[in-house]
């Protein structure tokens, strides 16, 4: 069975980055490495990290709509955490009867953070 290992995005400034994921995430990062350009955080199971192209993680375009969306049950809640650093932070209604919380971060990629709304 394959299963998914790593989220990978891709940063200009690693120390700008690691602060804003560390205020997204609620969470300390789990490794860091400024020699390797590699930051990484761990949401439940799942590792994310936030690399430099170039320095050891892959040669990712940052300022890119990222490919994938995270899920949170209380988009309210993480859109008053995260918009002191991510003033363009808002909350969208979509067709399929979803929600999402959507903004950019530090090097203008796109993240989508989603919730279901009940029917």
């Amino acid at each position: 069975m394959i299963s998914l290992a790593l989220l990978k995005i891709p940063v200009t400034d690693l120390h700008r980055a690691r602060s804003f994921y560390t205020a997204l995430f609620e969470t300390e990062p789990v490794f860091h490495s400024t020699e390797y350009g590699w930051t990484q955080f761990m949401l439940g199971k799942l590792p994310i990290a936030l690399y430099t192209p170039g320095a050891g993680g892959g040669a990712g375009v940052p300022g890119h709509d990222l490919d994938f969306q995270l899920t949170s049950p209380d988009l309210e809640a993480l859109k008053a955490q995260i918009l002191p650093h991510a003033p363009d932070a808002a909350i969208h209604k979509n067709a399929d009867g979803s929600q999402s919380l959507e903004f950019r971060d530090p090097d203008g990629n796109g993240l989508k953070i989603m919730a279901r709304v009940d029917p």
